[in-house]
């Protein structure tokens, strides 16, 4: 079984869990971490290896789902990795993490699972006009 931790900058892991939520139901298993104005990335990144080591005792696998490549949230998860074994992927977005939520339980690979996700945050972005051809 796989635990979700989305981790951002502000609220957004916060409105990604409740839009989840919105559209799947409640959710077992996962938890949000948000970096607020005036927090430290120092008590953060602790924050966050405290949790992902928590977890670990637990679950198979621990997925974090960050905000920006480079921003603390990931930078948080690169200090962690130093010490924890668990998979990452920046860049959420609601496909991205609709399909771990809804596919983590699934009988398949773990590594086939994070491609899955991967390719739904990436295959989400759409230029409307385009696809309609309005442009």
């Amino acid at each position: 079984m796989t635990y979700i931790i989305l981790a951002s900058h502000g609220d957004l892991a916060g409105g990604m869990l409740n839009s989840v939520q919105l559209l799947a139901g409640p959710q077992k298993d996962i938890s949000i971490l948000m970096l607020k104005p005036g927090n430290s990335l120092e008590v953060f990144a602790k924050k966050l290896s405290s949790k992902i080591q928590e977890k670990l005792q637990d679950y198979d696998h621990v997925l974090v789902l960050t905000d920006l490549f480079g921003g603390s949230p990931s930078n948080s998860a690169i200090i962690a990795m130093k010490n924890l074994s668990f998979q990452c992927i920046t860049g959420i977005n609601l496909p991205m993490t609709l399909e771990a939520v809804l596919d983590r339980n699934q009988n398949i690979k773990f590594d086939e699972y994070i491609q899955k996700i991967k390719n739904a945050g990436r295959n989400g972005v759409i230029d409307l006009n385009k696809k309609l051809a309005l442009n």
